[in-house]
């Protein structure tokens, strides 16, 4: 006689069974935690008010929005330069004109146009691929960065577009530049240091071996002032370093994105790490806060004059919604406030 099977599991049916039990019950622990730690992590849908009122510049501004240059007067009334499209925009000195970037086809090209949106010309052939521009003060040349394969470096040229020629030495990229104030050097981010040269393109050198964020010159044309992200995912720190790289300075316990230096060689002002805008005086000391917003401060200029400083801020609808505008204040950071209705605004420039 067959003795039947036994509806008893055997040993390995018993393991087979807690295993999958075991795999279940953590399964769930780790899809609740995530819950729990999601819902902690995640502000909730609220509305927030602006931090900041709405009013005038009081002087001319230039600055892009969804790649549209705008210029809007003292009063706010704005100006759209034709059906133009920029990644990068400049005033000329004399501040009649504007030169930005515009793609064409399968490159960039630079152009120039007046403030009234007439008289538009293209500078630059498919050559070049600029990325970078500059009108230099005393309004002679204009300096851009080339990323074609063929013509990677630094160049000048005349304000028509003609006599275009290379000043850095070789193929090399340049991230971005300054001219210096009284217009015969230019200071240039590369992807190893910060490097000067004269405007003719002689006597350059490495000043520097900080990877540099951002970049000023004093208005003496005597220093720099840098934000340098030293590696990886490290705070961005800022230094001052003389024009011709010695005296390196880092001030202590300065976290900065961008800074500038102040037309009358008192005051840099910067973008802090957590979203607020800060004044300091260029021996480091004397620190002081201009904006508190929870929401988001950013690429401080001053005006020509050093009365005022305009500025990216954030006005957000809601948490989930962030918008970028223009705002300006005061340089001891009094009466803030927006001057512009657009959302995707950067690059914010006085007229010179």
């Amino acid at each position: 006689m067959q003795t039947p099977p036994s509806s008893l599991p055997t040993r390995n049916n018993t393991l087979l069974f807690i295993y999958t039990i075991l795999i279940a019950v953590i399964t769930i622990m780790i899809m609740v935690l995530f819950g729990l730690y999601i819902n902690s992590w995640m502000p909730p849908e609220r509305k927030v008010s602006q931090s900041y009122s709405n009013g005038v510049p009081e002087d001319m501004l230039l600055f892009i929005d969804f790649e549209t240059p705008i210029l809007i007067d003292a009063n706010a009334h704005e100006t759209f330069l034709a059906d133009v499209r920029a990644t990068e925009a400049r005033w000329s000195q004399d501040g009649t004109q504007i030169i930005f970037i515009s793609q064409i086809d399968d490159y960039q090209a630079i152009f120039v146009i007046k403030t009234d949106g007439t008289n538009i010309q293209q500078l630059t052939s498919s050559d070049f691929n600029p990325s970078d521009l500059a009108w230099s003060p005393d309004g002679s040349q204009i300096a851009f960065t080339s990323n074609s394969t063929e013509k990677l470096g630094l160049y000048v040229m005349n304000p028509d577009g003609s006599n275009i020629t290379p000043i850095t030495a070789g193929k090399r990229q340049i991230n971005f530049f300054e001219w210096s104030p009284d217009s015969s050097k230019i200071a240039y981010s590369g992807i190893v240091g910060i490097y000067m040269t004269n405007r003719d393109g002689t006597q350059e050198k490495q000043i520097s071996n900080l990877q540099a964020l951002s970049l000023d010159w004093s208005p003496d044309s005597t220093q720099l002032v840098i934000c340098s992200q030293p590696s990886g995912w490290d705070s961005p720190n800022l230094f001052v370093i003389n024009a011709d790289g010695s005296n390196e300075k880092q001030f202590e316990g300065i976290q900065a994105f961008s800074a500038r230096w102040s037309p009358d060689n008192s005051k840099i002002v910067f973008a802090g790490r957590f979203g607020d805008i800060f004044s300091v005086n260029p021996a480091g000391n004397g620190i002081q806060q201009l904006t508190s917003s929870r929401l988001g401060d950013s690429n401080p200029v001053w005006s020509r004059d050093g009365s005022k400083i305009a500025f990216v801020c954030e006005a957000h609808e809601s948490d989930s919604n962030r918008n970028s505008t223009i705002c300006v204040m005061k340089a001891d950071g009094s009466d803030i406030r927006i001057v512009t209705d657009h959302w995707q605004s950067y690059s914010p420039q006085w007229r010179p």
